[in-house]
């Protein structure tokens, strides 16, 4: 059997459907399986993931927001393709700011990582952004928690520490408050390589 070929798309509702519950799947393992901070504590409701993931998907319509997509070529069951990782890019360009785009949640499955699919998503991000003038990246919205693995993932892909926040974030592992750290990037110094 040969590999299975990582294939970057963006996502269609139309065309993506069978892929909605997998959203929301990475989203929950990321927060049980390596205690990701991510919107939401456990005990984790699959209702309220589902519900926050379908005004996502429902934001893709109005084309303010894109959902770049990892995927495994045939390798879920029945020989679907698997999700693996996502992230998301916002256009929130104003009038003041017609440049600007906003990045959330880049999550990759926890039984994917450490194989460059975040990069792979987060250079199509930058593509995807580039194409439309959005070059500055992040607002404060591109936030990690301190010490986790996320916080050393960024700077590897050209994002700048823009500052911490004390106890802004919630750990789903205790309980305890993290600092957030926020990052932005400049696209006109340079767009991240797959």
């Amino acid at each position: 059997m040969t590999a299975a070929e990582l294939v970057i798309t963006i996502l269609n509702p139309d065309q993506h459907a069978h892929l909605f519950p997998s959203l929301a799947q990475i989203h929950m393992d990321c927060i049980m399986k390596s205690h990701t901070i991510a919107t939401f504590l456990p005990p984790l409701d699959r209702a309220a993931f589902e519900k926050h993931w379908k005004a996502n998907v429902d934001e893709t319509r109005t084309g303010r927001r894109d959902i770049i997509m990892a995927l495994l070529s045939g390798a879920g069951e029945n020989g679907v393709d698997l999700l693996v990782g996502y992230v998301m890019l916002i256009d929130q360009s104003v009038q003041t700011g017609p440049f600007r785009g906003r990045v959330e949640k880049l999550l990759v499955s926890p039984d994917h990582r450490q194989r460059g699919i975040a990069r792979k998503i987060m250079a199509k991000l930058e593509e995807i952004a580039w194409s439309r003038g959005l070059w500055l990246l992040a607002s404060f919205t591109l936030d990690t928690e301190e010490d986790s693995p996320a916080e050393f993932v960024y700077p590897r892909f050209g994002y700048v520490r823009l500052g911490r926040i004390p106890d802004y974030l919630i750990s789903p592992k205790d309980g305890s408050f993290k600092a957030g750290i926020f990052f932005h990037k400049d696209l006109r110094q340079g767009r991240l390589q797959a």
